[in-house]
């Protein structure tokens, strides 16, 4: 009798402790909001009602969770109504605490080095700081008198300069883009100024050229020789052959591009560098400063081709057409 007693309570005390772990393993895991999600919570919700619409909603991983530790925490009856933004990672705690803390007016949104200004539309929209379409398709002739730099600019693609920024929700298109060409004004145009720009590289070819390397090559060494690369070609009338300008012809975004196939080549576009001798007429990302810098910097060398490892995203270089087509063939299988 006693034995069975034992067993009873070591089965129950090991049931429990699995319990315990997996309420607290719950309770702790971390959402991953990427995109960002928009959620509502309406005036006059209560705890139940809102902690159904978050499960509902994917933003929490237990409706009961929520409920009992938003209880435990005494913040049952201090949940905020308004429009939240949840971004990153979040467990349930970190849910209750925005929603105590009350709806922010605005948003702390990283623009990556590279992005294309659809992707960055698409990301504000997401955050609801603009609608969607209003910064890709913003005309940026309503301001360019504030900044010279755009005088020859054909879009705002290049000088939406990546960084992270806080914006206000519902921001008009105007102040958003004034909020990046400022960042442009003071970060890249003194670096672009100290290259001293002459009569064969104008301020946009260098924006243009450090817009293809930032999509081409990861590492700084490498972008300079690649930059170096790029404008030995342009000298000798040779096309630059660059896949990110066959990615930006073929949907203005980079996201699902490769791997490129044959008809991709063959795009009737102005971007696309391998039916068109000389640069794209505008720059195809928006490149960060390290990008711009060896553009503006770049390194001559004996070398006149250049391709990225897929498995490594090593940049190999070759000095001919025979070296190239053999790398082609190791990395790319081509």
């Amino acid at each position: 009798m006693k034995k069975t007693s034992l067993f009873v309570f070591f089965a129950f005390a090991v049931a429990l402790a699995v319990f315990i772990a997996y309420f607290f393993y719950i309770f702790k895991t971390a959402v991953l909001f990427e995109p960002p999600v928009r959620f509502s919570v309406e005036t006059g919700s209560g705890l139940k009602e809102i902690a159904a619409s978050l499960e509902e909603g994917g933003i929490v991983t237990s409706d009961f969770l929520f409920k009992w530790y938003a209880v435990f925490r005494g913040a049952a009856h201090r949940l905020k109504p308004g429009d939240y933004v949840f971004s990153g990672r979040l467990n349930i705690p970190d849910v209750v605490e925005m929603l105590v803390a009350g709806a922010r007016r605005d948003a702390r949104v990283t623009i990556p080095e590279g992005a294309t200004a659809r992707d960055i539309d698409a990301l504000l929209a997401s955050f609801g700081v603009t609608r969607e379409g209003q910064i890709e398709n913003f005309d940026f002739k309503k301001i360019k008198t504030d900044y010279p730099f755009l005088a020859s600019a054909l879009s705002l693609e290049g000088y939406l300069f990546p960084d992270t920024y806080r914006f206000f929700l519902d921001s008009s298109p105007e102040a958003v883009v004034g909020k990046f060409l400022d960042n442009f004004k003071k970060t890249a145009i003194p670096v672009l100024e100290a290259g001293g720009l002459d009569n064969e590289r104008t301020f946009v070819e260098n924006v243009t050229i450090a817009s293809l390397i930032e999509k081409e090559v990861p590492e700084y060494a490498d972008r300079r020789l690649v930059a170096g690369i790029l404008l030995k070609r342009l000298k000798a009338g040779m096309p630059l052959q660059v896949d990110a300008s066959v990615c930006y012809a073929k949907s203005r975004s980079f996201e699902n591009c490769h791997p490129l196939n044959r008809e991709d080549f063959k795009i009737d576009s102005e971007f696309n560098t391998y039916r068109n001798n000389g640069l794209p007429p505008a720059p195809v990302s928006n490149p960060g400063l390290e990008a711009i810098k060896a553009a503006v910097d770049s390194q001559a060398s004996d070398y006149w081709y250049y391709l990225s490892d897929p498995a490594t995203k090593k940049t190999i270089f070759s000095k001919t057409l025979e070296e190239h087509n053999e790398n082609r063939a190791k990395y790319l299988n081509l």
